[in-house]
């Protein structure tokens, strides 16, 4: 049963990811346009800071490579479970599921916050 459900997870996290990817870009640019062309500093207080300080590179960069890093770890991630997946110890596919379960919640996590920072931004510089 689990071997036919943990799938669609691996799939659901797949989008989720891609949608994360998404996010972060819209992030990068709804705060460098609030920045640059309606100075809405109040948007992103600390990505603006950063903005000031490296300009658009250094921040954006960080941002892409720790969703890089996070998309590397759950690669690793989805490797182990699909090895203990094929294990036959019930244990083993308990684990596999728990670890399953807890990427999809990072993953649902992380792209809540990133829309409610997109969000944010849109209505930042909407009521400039």
């Amino acid at each position: 049963m689990f071997k036919s459900i943990l799938p669609t997870y691996k799939k659901t996290i797949k989008y989720g990811f891609y949608l994360l990817i998404l996010l972060n870009l819209l992030d990068i640019i709804s705060t460098y346009i609030g920045i640059k062309y309606f100075n809405a500093y109040e948007a992103n207080e600390r990505t603006a800071y950063l903005f000031e300080l490296f300009g658009m590179f250094v921040p954006s960069a960080l941002k892409i490579f720790v969703v890089a890093m996070l998309g590397y770890t759950i690669k690793t991630q989805w490797k182990n479970t699909m090895h203990l997946l094929s294990d036959s110890n019930g244990w083993a596919i308990s684990i596999a599921v728990i670890s399953g379960l807890n990427l999809a919640f990072l993953i649902f996590f992380l792209n809540f916050v990133y829309i409610s920072v997109v969000l944010n931004n849109i209505n930042v510089i909407y009521n400039l």
